[in-house]
Formats: structure tokens, C-alpha cells, sequence
């Protein structure tokens, strides 16, 4: 334990640089935080990493999933679980555009191999797209090296439609056929006046 420790303390020192902090609520699915910034490792679709942000406290360590596909910069989407939490505070710094020193330990997790597959199903609620959105994206950035046959459907369901912005990009450029999805919400998105 110790060891381990002291190699996390190590590697998690030094800063990571922020690239953008964006808060944006999001109806009834509440208020999400996009943090993107460049990191020093390779990750792979699904797993984690720790954070943490100097300027709330620098003992506190929080993990959340990687919701990029592309390794070098990592994008963050994290909600806010309510006053006086590690995530409100984060998201009110991220709207008032205040700075963020950002530490990054990671990656942590087993990644899951989804070429082994002919027919994938991503189901998500709420915020936990964000694995699904890290999958969705390798699997479409790496479609010529598939296997013909791989079905992929992306299912997703969340309590306002505002929140299926999160994915406007990757839902676009979706590939007919082999990749299909249904999107489900509690709230349909509020009309703009």
C-alpha cells in the first residue's frame, strides 16, 4: 500500500494542462461540468482516471470516467451532485471562469475489447454516458478495421433531452448501418424563446 502510494503521489504531482472548463446546465438532468486538458499517458475506451483541482482542496482525489476516444487529451463530463460537493464546487469555478489547476492520476481500469464482438449494445442513463461515449467514439474512429459483420446499437436514455447535446458530434457522424441509436427522455428539451 504504501509503495503504491508513493508511486501515485509521484505521477499525480505534476499539473495537467486545462484546456477548456465549460459548465452548462441541463434541465432536469441537472448541471455538467466539461473539463478537457493533455495528458501524459495513453488510455483506452472506459477506463477512469483520478482528479484533482488545487484550487478546492489538494487532498481530494475524485475518479471519473474518460469520456474521449483519442489519447493525448482527455475530456471530463461531470455532474453536480449538489451543494457544498467536490462536484458544485468545481462546476461554479468552471462558470464564473476561474482558473483550474488540474492534477491528473490514471488511467485506471480494465478496458473491454469490443472488436472480439459481431454485435455491441451500449445502454446508459443520465450522465453515464460517458464510457459509452469514449466506446462509441474508438469504435467509430476504427470502423474500416472492424469486422463487416459488427452491429453496433447505442441506447440512452435521460431525464431532459438537452442533455443528448453531450453527444450532438458522435451521433452525427454515427455510419448508417452498422451503427444505430435510441435515444429516450423523461422531459423533451425546453423551447427556446
Amino acid at each position: 500500500w504504501f509503495f503504491d502510494r508513493c508511486i501515485r503521489a509521484n505521477r499525480s504531482s505534476a499539473k495537467t494542462p486545462t484546456l477548456s472548463a465549460n459548465a452548462r446546465a441541463y434541465g432536469a438532468a441537472g448541471r455538467v461540468t466539461e473539463l478537457r486538458c493533455e495528458v501524459p499517458f495513453d488510455y483506452k475506451p472506459g477506463q477512469y482516471a483520478f482528479i484533482n483541482v488545487a484550487e478546492i482542496s489538494l487532498f481530494e482525489w475524485h475518479p471519473f470516467t474518460i469520456a474521449s476516444s483519442t489519447t493525448g487529451r482527455v475530456t471530463f463530463l461531470i455532474k453536480d451532485m449538489g451543494p457544498g460537493t467536490f462536484t458544485a464546487r468545481l462546476y461554479e469555478r468552471a462558470q464564473r471562469q476561474q482558473p483550474i489547476t488540474l492534477c491528473v492520476d490514471g488511467p485506471y481500469g480494465t478496458p473491454i475489447d469490443m472488436t472480439e464482438y459481431t454485435t455491441v449494445l451500449l445502454v446508459c442513463g443520465g450522465i453515464g454516458v460517458t464510457p459509452c461515449k469514449s466506446i462509441l467514439g474508438n469504435l467509430q474512429r476504427c470502423k474500416d478495421g472492424l469486422d463487416p459483420a459488427l452491429r453496433v446499437h447505442f441506447v440512452w436514455v435521460a431525464r431532459d433531452a438537452s442533455l443528448f447535446s453531450l453527444m450532438q458530434s458522435p451521433l452525427k457522424s454515427m455510419p448508417t448501418g452498422p451503427f444505430t441509436a435510441s435515444l429516450y427522455a423523461n422531459e423533451p428539451p425546453a423551447a427556446t424563446p
